[in-house]
C-alpha cells in the first residue's frame, strides 16, 4: 500500500469514526459547512462572515475552486481536538486540514480564547485544500505552509528576527527540514514557518504568481515538485535554496543588531567586560601604592 494512499484512508476512516461517534451542530456558508457544540453559535456566526469574504479572494488568487464543501469542526477541548486527529499534532497547533478528506479542524475560542488566531487560522486551512486540488497533495511543506500564512494575512506580521539570529548561529533550517514541523517544539516551528514564508515571498518576487500557479498547475496534471519549478524557472529545489539562502544573508544576517535580547545581552556583556578591567587597574594602582609606600619605609 502506497504511502498516499494509507494517508487517505486512515482519514477517511478518522473522520467517519468521531463524525459518528460526536453529536455536532451544523451550519452551512458559501462552498463550507461548520461542525460546532451549544456555546460556540456567535463563533460560527462571525467565522461565516469572514470566510465567505475571504474565500472568493483565496481562490482568485490560487486559481482553485473547492471539488466538493469544506467541512469545518470546532473542537471545544483540548481532549476532543487530540481525539478527532488522534494526537497526531503538537500543543501548538491551533488547526489542521485533510486534503484528502476536505475536512479541517479547529481549536473553538471557547478554550483557546483568541477569536483573531481562530478566523486567521481557518483561513490559512482553507488556503491548504485549495493548494491541494490545485496541485495534488505531494506539494513541499515549505511551499504550502509559506503559502498559507501569505494568504491568510500571517507572514507579513511575523518577526524575521529568528532567521537572523538562525544565521549567526548556523542554525538555520533547510526547506527540506520544514517536512517535520510537526515534531519541533514552538521556537524550532516559528522558525521553520517564518523561512517557509519568506522563501515563498522571495519565490514570487523573482518569478511571480503566475509562474507559482503555473508551477502548481503542472504538479497537479502529474509532475514532480523539481519538474514543475525546473520546467518554470529553469532551477531544481537545490538551485533555488541556493539563490534564496544568498538572499538572506544580504537581507537579514545584519538584522540581529536590532534585536532587543542581542543588545541587552551584549550590552551587559560589554559592561561586565569594562567592570573587569576597571577593577584590575584599580588593583594594579593599589599594588603600586604598596610597593612604593615599603621603599619609602625602607629607605
Amino acid at each position: 500500500m502506497s504511502k498516499w494512499l494509507a494517508v487517505i484512508l486512515w482519514a477517511l476512516s478518522a473522520f467517519t469514526v468521531f463524525s459518528q461517534t460526536i453529536v455536532w451542530k451544523g451550519k452551512a456558508g458559501a462552498g463550507f459547512i461548520v461542525h460546532f457544540h451549544s456555546g460556540d453559535e456567535t463563533n460560527v456566526a462571525e467565522l461565516i462572515q469572514r470566510i465567505e469574504k475571504a474565500l472568493p479572494e483565496l481562490q482568485d488568487q490560487l486559481g482553485s475552486t473547492l471539488t466538493q464543501p469544506a467541512r469545518i469542526y470546532l473542537a471545544s477541548s483540548q481532549g476532543e481536538f487530540d481525539q478527532i486527529t488522534h494526537g497526531q499534532l503538537p500543543s501548538w497547533s491551533q488547526g489542521v486540514s485533510y486534503p484528502e478528506s476536505g475536512a479541517i479542524v479547529l481549536k473553538s475560542p471557547q478554550f483557546s480564547h483568541d477569536i483573531a488566531i481562530f478566523q486567521t487560522t481557518a483561513i490559512h486551512e482553507l488556503a491548504h485544500l485549495l493548494i491541494a486540488v490545485k496541485a495534488g497533495t505531494a506539494v513541499p511543506r515549505w511551499l504550502t505552509e509559506g503559502l498559507a500564512l501569505m494568504l491568510s494575512g500571517e507572514g507579513p506580521g511575523k518577526p524575521l528576527l529568528p532567521i537572523s539570529r538562525a544565521l549567526w548561529a548556523s542554525k538555520l533550517l533547510s526547506l527540506e527540514d520544514v517536512e517535520n514541523v510537526d515534531s519541533y517544539s514552538h521556537n524550532e516551528a516559528e522558525l521553520a514557518y517564518v523561512e517557509s514564508y519568506n522563501a515563498v515571498e522571495f519565490l514570487i518576487k523573482c518569478y511571480g504568481w503566475e509562474t507559482l500557479r503555473r508551477i502548481l498547475g503542472d504538479m497537479g496534471a502529474g509532475h514532480s515538485w523539481n519538474d514543475a519549478l525546473s520546467a518554470q524557472t529553469g532551477l531544481d529545489q537545490a538551485g533555488f535554496e541556493a539563490d534564496w539562502r544568498t538572499n538572506l544573508q544580504k537581507s537579514y544576517r545584519w538584522m540581529i543588531l536590532l534585536d532587543a535580547q542581542t543588545l541587552v545581552f551584549g550590552g551587559m556583556t560589554a559592561l561586565v567586560l569594562i567592570v573587569g578591567v576597571m577593577a584590575w587597574q584599580r588593583r594594579r594602582r593599589i599594588y603600586r601604592q604598596w610597593e612604593a609606600d615599603g621603599e619609602n619605609e625602607i629607605l
